[in-house]
């Protein structure tokens, strides 16, 4: 499984639509930043913070830009969790070297290399949790010298998986300020160096459009708003979207997936679902279809390769496809 979020486009409402969020002091926040090609991040600090609960797994790896505000305070970057308990994490020192620790105390070394404050980084995290035995590496733009491994014992818990990630620091920490960016996650021990997570709002209608918009006759035209909008919205018992898009402003070499994200939810007794939809040379493929709820969701539905191919995305097959979502 993969999974991916970019802060563009959202605000704190649909960030606790999607994120577990634990808030104090004004923390976590969506807040304007230009580094690393987009406009948006996620500040957060010890006081407030974002989580995200995955499919239990021995080999968790979580990816992200990030910058620190300050060294002053050493702080956690990101904790892998076993049902709320910390497995292992990754902290930056004063110095503003990286120290992996198991259940809150370091183990291995500190790294040989140094971030600095106010500074944009590519920070992945891959570990294997094991009594004996497991391993965890930290890569820092994808640069094979700034690399922190460990091996050993990653188990904290008496489970060797972890479910969830939680970005910043932890309790206890203070109030010093972390951002991210470009968060990414996969549970089945697959790196991808340097990733950015690339948001794209539809242009236009594609033809297939069974819902209904609350206004006008353009179905794409309330669903593109660059911060989501509950005032303007497609609505129906089921049906098919399907909308165009810009042709990517950036040219990839590698495409990891296509993600649909929809905010939705119903509103009437009964079962209802909503998967992410591919047409692809005149073929609609769907997602796994996911339940939705009476409260709002921000979904993800995840196509880690083109349904037409069955092989990796291509920047010309992105450009020649419509997305959407079908709700049935």
């Amino acid at each position: 499984m993969l999974d991916a979020f970019n802060f563009d486009g959202h605000d704190a409402t649909s960030l606790a639509q999607f994120f577990n969020v634990t808030s104090g002091s004004g923390q976590p926040a969506i807040v304007s930043d230009t580094g690393r090609s987009s406009t948006k991040a996620l500040s957060c600090n010890s006081f407030g913070y974002a989580s995200k609960t995955f499919p239990a797994t021995s080999t968790p790896v979580v990816k992200f830009g990030w910058k620190a505000q300050s060294l002053a305070t050493a702080q956690t970057l990101v904790t892998l969790l076993d049902s709320g308990t910390a497995q292992v994490s990754l902290r930056f020192n004063t110095d503003g070297t990286l120290q992996f620790q198991r259940g809150g105390t370091n183990i291995g070394t500190a790294s040989a290399f140094a971030v600095l404050a106010g500074a944009w980084y590519h920070v992945e995290v891959e570990a294997s949790i094991a009594d004996s035995g497991g391993t965890l590496d930290v890569y820092v733009n994808g640069d094979p010298t700034a690399k922190l491994s460990f091996s050993g014992d990653t188990k904290n818990t008496s489970a060797a998986t972890a479910n969830s990630f939680r970005l910043g620091p932890v309790t206890g920490e203070g109030s010093n300020l972390q951002y991210f960016k470009d968060v990414v996650w996969n549970t089945d021990g697959v790196t991808h160096g340097d990733l950015r997570a690339i948001f794209e709002l539809p242009t236009g209608d594609e033809g297939t459009n069974d819902l209904t918009p609350s206004t006008g006759s353009s179905h794409y035209a309330v669903v593109d708003e660059s911060t989501p909008s509950a005032s303007d919205t497609l609505a129906g018992e089921t049906g098919v979207e399907l909308f165009s898009f810009a042709a990517m402003s950036v040219h990839p070499a590698t495409i990891v997936a296509v993600i649909v994200e929809t905010v939705a939810y119903k509103d009437d007794a009964g079962a209802r679902s909503i998967a992410g939809v591919a047409k692809r040379g005149g073929t609609e493929y769907s997602s796994t279809a996911e339940a939705l709820s009476t409260s709002t969701l921000v979904q993800h539905h995840v196509f880690e390769t083109d349904p037409s191919t069955s092989a990796a995305w291509t920047e010309a097959n992105v450009n020649a496809g419509t997305f959407g979502f079908e709700v049935t």
